[in-house]
Formats: structure tokens, C-alpha cells, sequence
């Protein structure tokens, strides 16, 4: 099972996956060519990356149903900078109520058009997992 290293994704698997044999990798171009050439039969990553994966190597992938876990993506701010935190709380309640955060999600998470800013002919080489 092919994981970024040092990574939630490589966490997670370990957990969900306590016998599989993980390969950890520096960059996600390693993970996806660990599973292209076949020296990997899974990859676990964070959203979109399994996505993209099934959409720039068309039927090489199958994508399993749900998320292995949910994870929040909080803030981390200075608790001594009251005017901070009061802006990023109302800022994150008014996003909310007017949409924009559930816009965000669904164009990055799902859809690919924001794909078609980036260069997405070249494939990964071949790849060795860190020892």
C-alpha cells in the first residue's frame, strides 16, 4: 500500500491496514507511480489525490466508497490576539451562512475542472519506496 510519507495517509493505513506492507514515498508523484507500475496494489491519500489518480490514469484505479476517516482542518491562531480570532470566527460563520465554504468544497473536492490549470501530460517515472 503506497502512502506519502511521514503523512495522516500513512497513519491512517497503518492503522485501518495493521497487516498490509506500506510503502512510504517523499512526493505524491512516487505514490501514484508505486501503484502505475505495479509495485504497489493501493494507495491511501488524502482527497482529491485519489480522485485526480482516477482521473488522470482513467481505468488503472478503482475508487472505494467513503473516506477511510474525517479529519477537521481547523485554525491555529495566538490566543492573545482576541481581534484575530473574533475576525476568523466571524469570517468562517458568515462563509458559511452564505455558501462560499460549501462552494470551495464542492469545486475542489467535487469536480475537476480547477484541473485544467495545471499540466497534467506528464506521467510519473518509476519510483522507490523510503527504506
Amino acid at each position: 500500500m503506497a502512502v506519502l510519507s511521514n503523512s495522516t495517509d500513512e497513519a491512517a493505513a497503518k492503522e485501518a491496514f495493521p497487516k498490509a506492507n506500506i510503502l512510504s514515498f517523499d512526493n505524491t508523484a512516487d505514490v501514484f507511480a508505486a501503484l502505475i507500475g505495479g509495485n504497489a496494489q493501493a494507495m491511501v491519500a488524502m482527497s482529491p489525490t485519489p480522485q485526480m489518480a482516477a482521473r488522470l490514469y482513467d481505468a488503472k484505479f478503482k475508487l472505494v466508497d467513503g473516506p477511510l476517516l474525517r479529519m477537521p482542518e481547523p485554525f491555529a491562531l495566538r490566543p492573545d490576539d482576541t481581534r484575530l480570532v473574533q475576525y476568523v470566527n466571524n469570517w468562517i460563520g458568515a462563509r458559511t451562512a452564505d455558501g462560499t465554504i460549501a462552494g470551495v468544497r464542492r469545486y475542489w473536492f467535487g469536480g475537476f475542472k480547477w484541473m485544467s490549470r495545471f499540466d497534467t501530460g506528464a506521467k510519473p517515472e518509476q519510483a522507490k519506496p523510503k527504506q
